[in-house]
């Protein structure tokens, strides 16, 4: 609400971008590798250049191999000892 007072707009609007900054963060995090967010951020279009780059991982949302270190519940294996991996 103080952001849509500072910003003489409603309430709504300020939810709704918000809302979508959230949720090309998580587009993001699961395409882009780290040091290239700040860049992706910056160029919008950039975004879907990399998810053309890395369509496999875009669609599953896997963040570099992510998904190998968090199986789905159930399909876990066996843990490996401390710093064998």
């Amino acid at each position: 609400e103080e952001v849509a007072e500072v910003l003489d707009v409603p309430v709504g609007t300020v939810r709704s971008r918000l809302s979508r900054g959230r949720d090309a963060l998580r587009r993001l995090m699961g395409v882009v590798p780290d040091r290239h967010a700040e860049i992706i951020m910056a160029d919008p279009a950039a975004l879907r250049r990399a998810a053309q780059r890395f369509p496999a991982r875009a669609a599953n949302g896997d963040r570099y191999g992510a998904t190998a270190q968090y199986p789905a519940r159930g399909t876990a294996k066996p843990a490996r000892a401390a710093g064998t991996f």
